[in-house]
């Protein structure tokens, strides 16, 4: 399974935030969609240079107070390093995820666009999907055998 079938089946839709505007900013975008994390894109190229998730909100807080409200995004973001391709493997992105102790990854498609947001947990749910089908069919197998037997 790649990460393009999680995108495929999750939807393509992605919350961005330029890097100049304020941590109170993508506060307030990601409280308003319930999303977890945000794009954070770059002035010039609109390409995605970082990501504000839950984890960077409550370290700039505690590391600057309430003035992490008006710091701008690019001073409390994660680098762009978490990416990942639309043609990576489901299970080595998870593992670039696990590796970087990350939940969330930008993933980029063969024109450098963003293509989609994937999370630790779009992977484990596609996972137990792929799980119980491979139980039913074989469950199924099983039954036509004992049948046939």
């Amino acid at each position: 399974m790649k990460v393009s079938d999680i995108i495929a089946s999750k939807g393509a839709a992605v919350g961005t935030l330029d890097q100049q505007q304020t941590l109170a900013e993508a506060i307030e975008v990601m409280h308003e969609y319930g999303i977890g994390s945000i794009v954070i894109t770059s002035s010039r190229t609109s390409g995605p240079v970082g990501i504000v998730s839950q984890s960077e909100i409550t370290a700039a807080l505690y590391n600057l107070g309430t003035a992490a409200l008006r710091q701008c995004l690019s001073g409390v973001m994660r680098k762009s390093s978490l990416q990942c391709s639309v043609s990576d493997s489901v299970h080595s992105a998870m593992a670039y995820m696990t590796r970087n102790r990350v939940r969330h990854l930008v993933a980029i498609n063969d024109d450098g666009q963003i293509a989609g947001l994937v999370s630790m947990g779009d992977f484990v749910a596609a996972r137990l999907k792929s799980s119980e089908l491979e139980a039913n069919v074989l469950r199924d197998m099983a039954r036509t055998f004992t049948l046939v037997s």
